[in-house]
């Protein structure tokens, strides 16, 4: 059987899709949906020449320059019940996140209002990050930090949020959740001298539960 996207692979039929959006990081140009942002430095986005590297983020190489994809400040995804999926890569040495937040000026200035998987290359494993109105807590997961593709699903529910790799629960985290409603984001930050925040990516999916 062929499924056009995560969501029908895993979701019964009867089951009514909210706020729905199915992003595959293909063709020439990105959706105009979809906004980059700065809170420091310079950022740039294109799509890769490359097959099967979808999309690139990327942000300056000055200490603390971030590059963020989201919607623009549209806020869809409920604080309480949403999920989304990402197919991702961090590219460079640095910091490349993907998941939901409110706005990234809030997520790079105070860690508030995420639910977000981290990959860091100075940690040891990818983390899982929440924060309500302050930030809250980092959950380690079993994988190494790294620079291949993952499948990312992010789950916040009433009174936890999952984070998933490849298909398999690695973190929950019931400490700081989000308590406004969420964009789906990627936010690649500079934390290595001379080096870019940079991420790759080949598909995005989020939706109301």
């Amino acid at each position: 059987m062929v499924f056009n996207n995560v969501y029908e692979m895993l979701t019964p039929p009867a089951v009514i899709k909210k706020s729905w959006l199915v992003e595959y990081f293909d063709g020439s140009a990105l959706n105009n949906r979809w906004v980059l942002t700065t809170n420091v430095g310079t950022a740039t986005e294109t799509m890769v020449d490359t097959v099967d590297e979808g999309h690139e983020v990327k942000s300056g190489t000055i200490t603390n320059d971030d590059a963020n994809l989201d919607l623009g400040d549209i806020h869809h995804y409920d604080f309480n019940g949403c999920v989304c999926i990402w197919i991702y890569r961090r590219v460079a040495p640095g910091e490349a996140d993907v998941g939901f937040y409110n706005t990234s000026a809030m997520a790079q200035s105070t860690g508030a209002q995420i639910a977000l998987m981290q990959d860091r290359s100075s940690n040891t494993f990818k983390k899982l990050l929440t924060g309500g109105t302050s930030f809250g807590a980092g959950v380690d997961t079993s994988i190494a930090v790294d620079t291949s593709f993952h499948r990312i699903k992010i789950d916040i529910l009433a009174s936890n949020v999952n984070g998933y790799l490849n298909g398999i629960l690695e973190a929950t985290s019931t400490a700081s959740q989000p308590t406004i409603k969420m964009q789906p984001c990627r936010r690649n930050v500079r934390r290595v001298s001379g080096q870019p925040g940079q991420s790759n990516c080949r598909y995005a999916e989020a939706y109301n539960t």
